[in-house]
């Protein structure tokens, strides 16, 4: 079976789509992380901290996603 990822997981269309996909494919999904999760998350105090480590935890949430995916739906 092949295995698609859905991004904007949270929103209506993704959920929409899988439950229309969910007998063919094997879905999976995910969506972004807040900003403001990642500013309480961490220490950073500059604007050029915070955006280096909301790249650095999104780039890390997509690799780990991504892998094994046949297909990506972009929906974010």
């Amino acid at each position: 079976m092949k295995r698609v990822l859905l991004t904007g997981r949270n929103g209506t269309v993704a959920d929409a789509m899988q439950k229309q996909l969910a007998d063919t494919y094997e879905i999976s999904g995910m969506s972004i992380p807040r900003m403001d999760d990642v500013i309480s998350a961490t220490g950073a105090t500059t604007w050029k901290d915070l955006r280096d480590a909301y790249r650095n935890r999104v780039m890390e949430q997509l690799e780990a996603a991504f892998k094994g995916k046949d297909a990506v739906v972009h929906l974010g």
